[in-house]
């Protein structure tokens, strides 16, 4: 079973470093979670709001830097 928090999370720590290797297929679904996850990971770290965890964003939680 996929663990999409797990992959979000991943992206997320890639995001927040500026890497962007997403290790899934091209226009899978895991590499569209991943890439969400990048994009939060990158907005924390230039210091616009953010969201912590997939299920925060997926509610609409975000954080101010």
């Amino acid at each position: 079973m996929v663990n999409y928090e797990e992959i979000w999370i991943d992206g997320f720590k890639r995001g927040e470093e500026l890497v962007k290797d997403c290790p899934h297929e091209k226009d899978s679904e895991e590499s569209r979670i991943w890439l969400a996850g990048w994009l939060e990971g990158a907005a924390k770290r230039s210091g616009s709001p953010y969201s912590k965890t997939l299920e925060e964003k997926l509610q609409g939680i975000e954080h101010q830097p």
